[in-house]
């Protein structure tokens, strides 16, 4: 199980080094999409880290507070991340389709109608958590 700090720091590495840097906006995206699609393919969760329904999507709190100071421009940096191979033979790919879209594409993703941020949203308001069994569900939005 890995923390979503290390999983976002692996993102941002992995497409600095592809010359295609990442907003803080696109790391949180590109973080709940890789939540669902290993859940899809393991029936586990890639990191345990609550995920937050806020105005833009869901957010990852701590990813957050550690990011947010560069706005909403890109994050052109390398960290040192330790993630297991199989595991990043997994993400690559996704990661790879996901940082070619652009930020709104996949703010508009997360917010589609009936899925876990929608539902979170509507009912519970902004910063709630979104509960893991909602985001089990959420198969159908990619």
């Amino acid at each position: 199980m890995e923390r979503a700090l290390n999983i976002a720091k692996y993102i941002i590495s992995y497409c600095s080094k592809q010359g295609r840097p990442v907003s803080n906006l696109q790391v949180q995206k590109i973080l709940f999409f890789l939540q669902v699609k290993y859940y899809k393919a393991f029936g586990e969760w890639l990191f345990l880290d609550e995920i937050e329904a806020w105005p833009y999507g869901p957010v990852v709190r701590g990813v957050y507070d550690v990011f947010f100071g560069y706005g909403g421009s890109k994050i052109d940096n390398i960290y040192e991340c330790n993630i297991n191979e199989e595991i990043k033979n997994f993400i690559n790919p996704i990661i790879n389709e996901l940082s070619r879209k652009n930020p709104w594409q996949l703010v508009e993703q997360t917010h589609k109608k009936g899925g876990s941020w929608d539902t979170t949203f509507r009912q519970k308001g902004k910063y709630a958590i979104i509960n893991k069994d909602l985001i089990a569900k959420d198969i159908n939005i990619l």
